[in-house]
């Protein structure tokens, strides 16, 4: 990008040399908005990239590992590298290494015992109406 950006200050020289003032300036802009763009991409991504470090530092603090992999857009690891956690890049999909997370296996069990009542108060009421 620093080549695009001298290009562009040589050939504004040039043309302001030659009295040729919008084309100076054209040439600037032309230049100026590709180098803006690439340094404000360039910055969000140091940001992005310095939150991530802070987040794998945490996480490793624990004993976990998180992985750098083409198949997962993001993977947390245990410290023998089994899979805690992960989100496949092909399709968004999260996967859980082991076990069912606390928050939907308490839903679950909790949904289980709805089922069953609904199921007792179901067979309660058909042997009564044969009766």
């Amino acid at each position: 990008m620093g080549a695009v950006f001298i290009a562009a200050v040589v050939f504004s020289a040039i043309s302001f040399c030659r009295c040729e003032i919008l084309n100076g300036f054209g040439y600037i802009l032309t230049a100026l908005i590709p180098v803006t763009i690439w340094f404000l991409d360039d910055k969000e991504n140091q940001e992005r990239d310095d939150k991530f470090i802070v987040l794998k530092e945490e996480v490793e603090s624990y004993g976990m590992k998180v992985i750098d992999n083409p198949e997962w857009i993001y993977a947390i690891t245990d410290a023998s590298d089994h899979l805690l956690f992960g989100i496949h890049s092909s399709d968004g999909s999260i996967e859980w290494g082991a076990g069912i997370p606390t928050p939907i296996k308490n839903k679950i069990s909790e949904l289980a015992q709805r089922v069953e009542k609904l199921e007792n108060n179901a067979t309660y009421n058909t042997t009564n109406q044969e009766h």
